[in-house]
């Protein structure tokens, strides 16, 4: 058999390679000994090596048909895909999962009651946005990303939204508005618009809109108090009202509020004055004449304050001249009335006296000359409000002393 035959040969070269080794030296007497009892170990050695040697080749034998079965034998595999494994989620108990949706619950209810509270006041038509914040929060299922909802620039376009329709509704009414910010008045339609896209949201939910009733208050200053004299009809002007505050103590300070603002000049008025006007005259005639000279009496006409004087004058013998001279003044308050009571031609003295006022007060602009103690009564459109301020200074004359009227947009001259 293939089998024996190798393990003989493999006992045989174990056999051989035990016969080169040389034989330790002893003595006679200790080789002697151990003659006798050499022949049992070396029949131990034998068995070991050939079955050592079977286990050996049946090993080999072994590797060789697994190897021959799976390679040559058999045709070769197909490898599964190797599947991947999800990583587990940690386990969450009942306790810690119930106090998560509690904690949640309770940031949804916080979020809904600051929603709620920006919206609040608005009517119904106003809250599309309230109503797409509340639905966000409603979904959300981290308390995170309802924290992250925020409502205070979509609460702000609400309020603008809703004032600014306001606003459309009162000018209805009464063909105008006028808003309260704090104490601070807004008045006509367009201009409390443009402030309402500057507020905050918290100046949004205070502003009071109410309708414009005008109302028509003359007020009487002195030029220095009133604009200069540089506004005119259909100029805008603020009034200023000064008082102190904390009078009487260490403390007091003087202080400026304004009583009216934006208020339009519809009419003005100055204190009549007179024109003071002189001619002269001068002839000269030939032939006899008397020599002398002297004034005549200054005569007076009617009630106009018409003045005149005539001379000095002079003659000499064959030669006479005369010299004359004439002033007068002319008050145009009297001429007014003349007008008035039809003793002067109304359509002539319109003519001349259309815009005299004006006229005047460009003149002044221009020449930078004016009568500075000239005293000015403004017919102005208030608020019904501002009037009643306004009529409490006019009616003491030291509360007047502390009014001031200025222009509080670009005159109509300077455009």
């Amino acid at each position: 058999m293939v089998g024996e035959k190798k393990e003989d040969d493999i006992v045989g070269r174990l056999e051989a390679l035990r016969k080169k080794v040389p034989p330790p030296k002893t003595d006679k007497s200790a080789s002697e000994k151990q003659k006798a009892p050499s022949r049992e170990p070396d029949e131990k050695r034998r068995r070991l090596a050939r079955i050592i040697g079977v286990i050996v080749i049946i090993a080999v034998l072994g590797g060789l048909y697994v190897v021959g079965n799976k390679y040559v034998l058999q045709p070769p595999e197909t490898l599964s895909p190797i599947e991947t494994i999800a990583p587990t989620q940690p386990v969450i108990s009942d306790v810690e999962q119930q106090a998560k949706m509690a904690e949640l619950a309770k940031v949804k209810k916080d979020k809904n009651a600051e929603i709620e509270a920006l919206f609040s006041g608005l009517p119904s038509d106003y809250t599309s946005n309230k109503n797409q914040l509340i639905d966000e929060i409603t979904t959300s299922t981290t308390t995170e990303a309802v924290s992250s909802i925020k409502g205070e620039a979509a609460a702000t376009t609400s309020w603008r939204n809703y004032r600014k329709d306001e606003v459309d509704r009162k000018s209805t009414l009464t063909g105008g508005a006028i808003a309260q910010i704090d104490v601070t008045l807004i008045k006509g339609a367009d201009e409390i618009k443009r402030q309402i896209d500057l507020l905050t949201l918290a100046e949004l939910r205070t502003i009071v809109i109410s309708e414009m009733r005008s109302e028509f208050i003359p007020i009487r200053l002195p030029r220095d108090q009133f604009t200069g004299g540089f506004a005119e009809v259909g100029d805008q002007v603020n009034i200023l009202y000064r008082y102190l505050d904390q009078p009487g103590t260490p403390n007091e300070t003087a202080m400026i509020r304004y009583l009216a603002k934006n208020g339009r000049v519809v009419a003005i008025m100055k204190p009549t004055s007179s024109i003071a006007l002189s001619e002269s005259e001068q002839q000269r005639q030939t032939g006899s004449g008397t020599e002398g000279k002297g004034n005549v009496t200054t005569i007076t006409m009617g009630q106009y304050g018409l003045t005149i004087s005539d001379g000095p004058y002079g003659a000499s013998v064959g030669v006479k001249s005369l010299e004359k001279s004439s002033s007068y003044t002319v008050d145009l308050g009297e001429v007014q009335k003349a007008a008035a009571a039809s003793k002067v031609e109304l359509d002539d003295f319109m003519a001349n006296m259309e815009k005299y006022g004006v006229r005047l007060s460009e003149i002044e602009r221009e020449t930078n000359i004016g009568d500075l103690d000239t005293e000015y009564l403004m017919l102005v459109e208030v608020s019904e409000n501002e009037a009643s301020e306004i009529a409490l200074r006019l009616l003491d004359r030291d509360e007047k002393a502390n009014l001031l009227v200025t222009i509080s947009k670009a005159p109509s001259w300077d455009k």
